[in-house]
């Protein structure tokens, strides 16, 4: 019996993470998507590099979202982590670094949210 309570749980607090992660990432995707458009301004080998990443790129899109998030990033445990991490899966998926060139994907703007969700839950 205690085996199925704790399922039950398991699930239900499953299905309310997911459901808090739908909202942060609905909310903060737009203001991810200019630091995003920015990395086609800068050197294939800034982008590469994560420590250049995430002074260039990660932490000022960490404090816009902060500022602009309205508290909704308390729903995800260990946020700021967790978005850095992210935004480098997003670099990943998304940055296409070719010839020294630096340009997004072009459904970049499509599959950012879904990218960042799958990112958000990989790193629980």
């Amino acid at each position: 019996m205690f085996n199925k309570l704790k399922a039950g749980l398991d699930a239900v607090k499953g299905a309310a993470d997911s459901g808090a992660m739908a909202q942060v990432t609905e909310a903060i995707t737009p203001h991810i998507q200019p630091h995003l458009d920015k990395v086609t301004s800068m050197k294939a080998e800034d982008i590469q590099n994560d420590g250049q990443f995430q002074s260039i790129v990660v932490s000022p899109a960490l404090v816009a979202i902060s500022a602009a998030s309205s508290g909704v990033t308390a729903l995800i445990p260990r946020f700021d982590e967790r978005f850095a991490i992210a935004m480098l899966h997003i670099r990943d998926e998304l940055v296409i670094c070719e010839e020294g060139k630096v340009s997004l994907a072009q459904d970049s703007q499509d599959r950012l949210p879904s990218v960042l969700e799958e990112s958000f839950k990989k790193s629980a």
